[in-house]
């Protein structure tokens, strides 16, 4: 295993640093999901054309997720 990757700031300090061992096979084919810090493959993020590398940032679970806990607030309403 190489050296670690460094994968930004924690979101419960933003001093805090995350650091998550990556195989090297692993970047060319894997991405990080930023809400559920996994590496994951390439086909489970959805596909988004103003991103730096056309994927989204979250994985398509957690992005779904995310849109139900939207859908149910906006009903509660």
């Amino acid at each position: 295993m190489d050296a670690p990757y460094y994968t930004g700031c924690s979101t419960e300090s933003l001093s805090r640093k995350i650091i998550v061992p990556w195989e090297p096979e692993e970047r060319d084919t894997h991405k990080w999901c930023y809400r559920c810090r996994r590496f994951k493959p390439y086909e489970d993020f959805y596909k988004k054309a103003m991103r730096y590398d056309g994927l989204s940032g979250e994985c398509k679970l957690c992005d779904n997720a995310v849109r139900l806990e939207s859908l149910r607030k906006k009903n509660e309403r």
